[in-house]
């Protein structure tokens, strides 16, 4: 996440693409769901 907040050249404004940016980080950080 520190990436993602910390790159200049990633866009201020909030919106869809964002935060489909935002969610995917965040998966690869978290891994496979497991049961």
């Amino acid at each position: 996440m520190r990436d993602f907040y910390e790159n200049p050249a990633v866009p201020v404004a909030s919106g869809p693409s964002r935060s489909l940016r935002q969610a995917r980080m965040l998966a690869r950080a978290l891994g496979p769901a497991g049961a």
